[in-house]
């Protein structure tokens, strides 16, 4: 799953202090940020580089396809997301495969989705590979903005909790979202832009709503 992939791509920022530098600072008597040393020990954050940027990217495209097509997940999580390319492994046989790499993914556990279209929903898994690339427009009965944005929100608060200083992922998926939704009607030469970009608008304006009411909670209960 995505989740695993992303748990594997961790990082030990204690590197950041040399030992050498922290005996430097003891022998000074700088001993104001010991606690943030020991608690630097144990401090690990996601790696962020081409390739986790670019998964988080297509995230973002892929459930723009699935709101796009009318379907709303319920529980839209990394661990929800299958990659079926699995990536190569970090040897000198592999390195030029892994430069070129882009992640084939698709959701899964659709138990809690919703749909304007039953017939959609009884899917067990929609992918960015498949017939979800041919749609041209959202669907005609598009579920609320709000619905979309509680999607989006859950996704979020997913990396956040999950996996450590994840913020520029989070990020790329929302870029990745939006244009999708800005690319659709726009013609294959570039001369005219997307007509749906407002469709993207109005679903971030609701995700800015849902974040407060989120926050609200988590100061309030």
């Amino acid at each position: 799953t995505v989740r695993q992939y992303f748990e594997q791509r961790l990082e030990s920022t204690a590197t950041q202090d040399s030992p050498s530098s922290k005996r430097q600072r003891l022998e000074e008597g700088d001993d104001s940020n010991l606690l943030e040393f020991k608690q630097q020990q144990d401090r690990v954050t996601t790696v962020i580089d081409s390739h986790t940027l670019c998964v988080a990217y297509n995230i973002g495209t892929l459930v723009g396809k699935m709101h796009a097509a009318g379907v709303v997940h319920g529980d839209l999580t990394t661990s929800n997301i299958m990659i079926q390319n699995p990536p190569p492994t970090n040897d000198i046989t592999n390195q030029e495969t892994e430069q070129h790499w882009e992640a084939d993914l698709v959701l899964i556990d659709f138990g809690l989705a919703t749909s304007t279209n039953s017939t959609i929903v009884t899917a067990t898994a929609a992918s960015n590979n498949d017939a979800s690339n041919n749609i041209k427009k959202p669907h005609k009965q598009q579920h609320s903005a709000e619905e979309k944005a509680v999607d989006l929100y859950v996704l979020e608060r997913a990396f956040l909790s999950t996996h450590p200083e994840s913020e520029p992922l989070v990020e790329e998926v929302l870029k990745g979202y939006r244009e999708f939704f800005e690319g659709l009607g726009s013609s294959n030469d570039g001369s005219s832009e997307g007509t749906y970009g407002h469709v993207a608008k109005a679903i971030f304006n609701r995700l800015e709503q849902v974040r407060l009411r989120g926050r609200k909670r988590e100061c309030f209960g």
